[in-house]
């Protein structure tokens, strides 16, 4: 017995090893292939992209580059193609908006957003910010309702307790022209369809309260292509079982001048996706995964993970072919470890990530939480798919505004997230 227990303790060391020893081998063979990774991302966030959005042809742009980088690097066409496109309707602001309070010019971005779904609005207004105390006043809701119709008014919506919002919102909404919401941070994101005219502002702005305002708004909602890029390390067919490595490329373009760069979301997940890509078409690869990878960069998350859902609805690859999916996305941190999304169900994959970080303690930790529809592996996991999410977790703040940009990015862990993702697809 006591023999037994001494060799099962050596074999348990030499495995632990062992695995150790390989998987800084992948790390180290992974680092001599490098990819450019630190390029891609200046590219996809440069002014040239137009924030990867819908102005300008931005997103077109970003996924021409994609195709082109997949090519150069030797990557097969899947049925005979490096894409598929769809159409879809998306508001879009070609044009500036001007926001003035009094005498004040206020900065897109910067002091205030227009709400994604704005409708087109030129003129002055006053702002109506009502009294929480009174909004049960039959008197009060009548006058304020009238005026709100004339259209010289606009509602404000301030920074309230939600029951209070949706008050405001029930009792003056509808007679509203237009609605200023008061926001702690300004976030954007795309709509696919026009209201009424709507502004987000943050609290300083509301020092204007008793100005007169001027907004000039001229949103377009038509409809956008939308472009999806993929290719595979092997020549596949309908038969051929698959690993996926998925990143959204789009951003959220520009408002007028104003541009969005996107730099942790999600230039960081296509780069990161880039360079596996990279890396798994060596040739002088430790150990090859045990199935062809198919590298996929979708578009149309920003506006409702449009691009994926249309892949999973697609002839292109046959769900069941799947083996798993690896979507990435915000890889800019990795000081509090990673994220699993949809980890929660997909239990070998977590456990897998687990058990190879513990081995190589890469990142301080591996975290899970249920599936959810924040990112593209969404549309595959209700398809049955072994589909999970991984981001860093204590990366930067900036989220969805102007701010998310290279510079300000610290990609300290970037390269040990990157080995970390070379021994989860190889074993």
């Amino acid at each position: 017995m006591a023999k037994q227990q001494y060799c099962t303790r050596y074999l348990t060391i030499y495995i632990g090893f062992s695995l150790i020893a390989f998987t800084f081998g992948l790390a180290s063979n992974a680092k001599a292939q490098n990819y450019a990774w630190r390029k891609a991302i200046d590219t996809l966030c440069s002014p040239a992209m137009h924030g990867r959005g819908y102005t300008n042809n931005g997103a077109d742009k970003a996924a021409n580059y994609l195709k082109s980088e997949l090519i150069q690097m030797g990557l097969f066409p899947i049925k005979g193609k490096y894409g598929m496109q769809i159409s879809e309707l998306i508001n879009t602001f070609d044009s500036t908006v001007i926001l003035k309070a009094g005498k004040v010019n206020l900065e897109v971005g910067v002091h205030f957003l227009p709400d994604p779904a704005c409708g087109k609005f030129e003129g002055t207004f006053k702002l109506f910010n009502p009294d929480p105390s009174q909004l049960e006043n039959p008197r009060y809701q009548t006058k304020w309702k009238n005026r709100l119709q004339s259209g010289k008014y606009w509602l404000v919506v301030d920074t309230l307790g939600k029951e209070t919002k949706t008050k405001v919102l029930q009792t003056f909404g509808a007679n509203a022209a237009g609605i200023v919401t008061v926001a702690k941070k300004l976030t954007h994101s795309f709509a696919q369809e026009q209201g009424k005219p709507e502004i987000i502002v943050l609290p300083t702005a509301m020092q204007y309260r008793s100005k007169k305002w001027y907004l000039k708004a001229a949103p377009e909602l038509k409809a956008q292509v939308i472009q999806n890029v993929f290719a595979s390390t092997k020549p596949i067919t309908d038969t051929s079982k698959v690993i996926l490595i998925t990143a959204h490329y789009d951003h959220l373009g520009e408002i007028g001048k104003t541009y969005f760069p996107g730099a942790n979301d999600n230039a960081s997940g296509t780069a990161m996706t880039l360079a596996l890509a990279k890396h798994f078409t060596s040739k002088s690869l430790i150990k090859l995964p045990p199935y062809p990878v198919v590298f996929v960069f979708f578009g149309g998350e920003e506006a409702g993970l449009l691009g994926s859902k249309a892949f999973t609805l697609s002839d292109i690859i046959p769900l069941g072919n799947i083996k798993t999916l690896i979507n990435l996305d915000l890889m800019a941190g990795g000081s509090e470890g990673i994220m699993m999304v949809n980890g929660d169900t997909e239990k070998e994959l977590f456990n897998k990530l687990v058990r190879i970080n513990n081995a190589t303690k890469t990142v301080p930790a591996i975290k899970s939480r249920p599936n959810a529809p924040n990112s593209d592996h969404y549309w595959f996991a209700k398809n049955g798919v072994p589909a999970v999410f991984l981001y860093t977790m204590g990366g930067p703040t900036a989220y969805h505004d102007i701010y998310d940009s290279p510079e300000k990015l610290s990609f300290t862990w970037f390269e040990k997230v990157y080995s970390l993702l070379v021994g989860f697809v190889v074993e």
